[in-house]
């Protein structure tokens, strides 16, 4: 019996129905209408969701011009094959690669001007007077003499050539929140599952990647009574981006510093040193380790001295990772299992062709009896590079892909 299913618009009914393709010669796509939210076990066991169809007389199936986030995620455009045939998977032609749901803030202030909630909706802007002293990385080596043994030795302090000011609000690494709007990602995207039966997977040229939740592109199912097998024919390139679960993490503390120079002071030397500006602040530091040099400071109050030159204050702000106007979808899909193949159970198999190349991210090939409760990171890591093959490489769950780097 035929078990290649597709889901047609029923115009009559007004509803989406699952059809066989039994007995039928070459069929059309069904409407383009999406099914979204609506997860691959929804119906017929996992079966394609959407318009893409499978000729059961030629034995190809074509997964259409193009793949995108807005029309392929949750299973749709995915075809099922169950009947125990071999078939030639086409396409997509244009894979379009998804930015991803994570948007980047460099201050409290970019988050609060967003408008999405990030912050509270009363929490004040940060005035641009307000500034922290970026010291930079203790990159600068210099010689001094170690006062115990006589000799000489090289310590670290900070450079002041790299020295600055950023506005107390600003932090260097950003702030990761989930992007507001429509979020840009592969959820639950499938090529083709096969359940019992050969899928041989031409994917063009294309470059398959951006932003990926819970998506394995080719599954090879294995955990029923029938032999599942997955071949990958083409050369391509493989780009994932990781997702981040907000819903994991729904917040983020953040202390803003802000630091004002103390003007007149005593050093450690009972001297007494102005520090106004960054310029002076500085030229004390440049004073510091000439006295470091002289064997008149001891390296190990250094910071403390230079510390001397300002006062800093905190501002302690909680940020919601997740926008008022969240993508609910992609928010309620935790990242999960990420790869290009996935093969499951005893009677799976996946190969990499002698024709077929896949370079790129390491998450391409995952083969196990349990999803990966890492996430994002999966449990065996099959690819590391680049990696082509010269002759058919298999893996079954448990085993890795032997496929050497090149």
């Amino acid at each position: 019996m035929n078990k290649i299913y597709r889901i047609i618009w029923n115009s009559t009914l007004m509803q989406w129905v699952v059809t066989s393709e039994l007995g039928r010669g070459k069929v059309k796509s069904a409407s383009s209408k999406a099914l979204s939210g609506i997860a691959l076990a929804a119906i017929v066991s996992g079966s394609a969701l959407g318009a893409n169809a499978c000729d059961d007389v030629a034995f190809t199936c074509d997964l259409g011009s193009s793949w995108t986030s807005t029309a392929n995620n949750f299973g749709n455009g995915s075809v099922t094959i169950s009947d125990g045939k071999t078939y030639d998977v086409k396409g997509p032609d244009l894979f379009k690669i998804a930015s991803g749901s994570q948007a980047s803030y460099s201050s409290i202030n970019d988050l609060i001007n967003a408008n999405a909630g990030y912050l509270p909706g009363n929490t004040p802007l940060i005035s641009d007077s307000d500034k922290k002293i970026n010291h930079g990385t203790l990159s600068k080596i210099i010689t001094v003499t170690d006062k115990i043994t006589g000799s000489s030795k090289t310590v670290a302090v900070y450079d002041s050539t790299v020295m600055s000011e950023w506005n107390s609000g600003y932090d260097n690494a950003g702030f990761a929140v989930m992007r507001g709007g429509f979020a840009d990602v592969y959820a639950k995207s499938r090529f083709v599952t096969v359940t019992s039966g050969v899928a041989n997977i031409d994917a063009g040229t294309q470059v398959i990647g951006g932003g990926v939740r819970d998506t394995q592109f080719v599954f090879a199912d294995g955990t029923g009574a029938g032999t599942a097998q997955a071949n990958w024919v083409s050369k391509n390139e493989v780009r994932f981006q990781s997702e981040v679960d907000f819903l994991a993490a729904p917040t983020q503390n953040y202390a803003a510093q802000k630091d004002t120079y103390n003007g007149t002071f005593t050093t450690f030397n009972s001297s007494s040193y102005t520090v106004n500006s960054l310029a002076e602040f500085q030229n004390y530091n440049n004073w510091l380790i000439a006295q470091l040099g002289d064997n008149k400071l001891d390296y190990d109050d250094y910071k403390s001295e230079l510390a001397k030159a300002y006062t800093s204050q905190t501002t302690n702000y909680v940020i919601s990772n997740i926008p008022t106007n969240a993508d609910d979808a992609i928010l309620n899909t935790a990242p999960g299992m990420v790869a290009l193949l996935y093969g499951k159970g005893p009677n799976a198999t996946v190969e990499l062709t002698s024709t077929g190349r896949i370079t790129g991210d390491p998450r391409v090939c995952q083969a196990t009896r349990a999803y990966s409760a890492l996430k994002t990171v999966l449990l065996v890591l099959i690819m590391v590079k680049s990696r082509s093959a010269s002759s058919p490489q298999k893996f079954r769950p448990g085993q890795h892909l032997p496929i050497k780097t090149v």
